[in-house]
């Protein structure tokens, strides 16, 4: 999140926003403020989601472009591969 605030800084590009995982709007406890749930999280549809580690954007001259990161610590590489794919097939609904 850093070196991209800095990134952003030095190419005068406008920074949108940057959320991480433990980014959370909602509520548990009370239900006027809507259902708890993570920043990252992007609805498809009604049944299908992605939940990255990490999503940010940022404006350049003409284009808005939105990025999602996903962080893997272990050998798990299948695990890793479904969730870039879910991301990838996501990008193109």
């Amino acid at each position: 999140m850093i070196a991209f605030d800095e990134w952003v800084n030095t190419t005068k590009h406008v920074k949108l926003f940057f959320d991480v995982y433990f980014d959370t709007v909602g509520s548990q406890r009370d239900k006027s403020k809507g259902t708890l749930k993570r920043m990252t999280r992007v609805d498809l549809d009604l049944e299908n989601f992605i939940d990255p580690d990490g999503i940010f954007a940022y404006q350049d001259d003409l284009v808005v472009r939105l990025f999602t990161l996903e962080v893997a610590n272990g050998q798990d590489s299948k695990r890793v591969i479904e969730q870039i794919k879910k991301n990838l097939f996501a990008s193109y609904k």
